[in-house]
């Protein structure tokens, strides 16, 4: 008998010490530039889908800069190749969230499950410093996205 795609990821994940975190669910901790990033990696058996929700380090404390913050996301989103940067804004929560859709004969092994993680660590690399500016009154949404190298209209 097949394993299930939980069994398949599961077992793509041994190395990496993830443990079973709910139904259909595991957590490990990834390593980045800018620390350690807690992450959470959902697995749908029945409609083939996995789901990672990576926790930035950067916790927007005080609310009135969730707004810079959440201007920054939207400035940045359109240079993601792939998934989101997410804001809870009530407790001030950034995490980067993206899906993979194996569809029926979708292939998964170690080496994709890898560059998921991998391509989620990168991300939050890249927008850490510009997070973590703009939440602590640093810098400017605008000025942040513009030293990611992302192309902002003129002012």
């Amino acid at each position: 008998m097949a394993d299930t795609l939980y069994q398949t990821v599961a077992g793509a994940l041994a190395d990496r010490a993830a443990i079973a975190d709910g139904p259909g669910a595991l957590a490990l901790v990834l390593a980045g530039q800018h620390g350690r990033y807690a992450a959470r990696l959902r697995v749908d058996d029945d409609r083939r889908l996995l789901v990672l929700h990576v926790a930035s380090p950067v916790r927007v404390d005080k609310p009135l800069r969730r707004y810079p913050v959440a201007e920054l996301i939207l400035r940045t989103g359109f240079a993601l190749p792939v998934g989101g940067i997410d804001l809870d804004f009530d407790s001030g929560e950034l995490r980067y969230r993206v899906g993979v859709d194996l569809g029926d004969d979708g292939a998964l092994g170690e080496a994709r499950v890898g560059r998921l993680l991998d391509g989620a660590v990168a991300v939050l690399d890249w927008i850490h410093p510009a997070l973590a500016a703009v939440a602590l009154e640093v810098e400017d949404p605008y000025f942040a996205a513009k030293e990611l190298g992302v192309e902002q209209p003129d002012e």
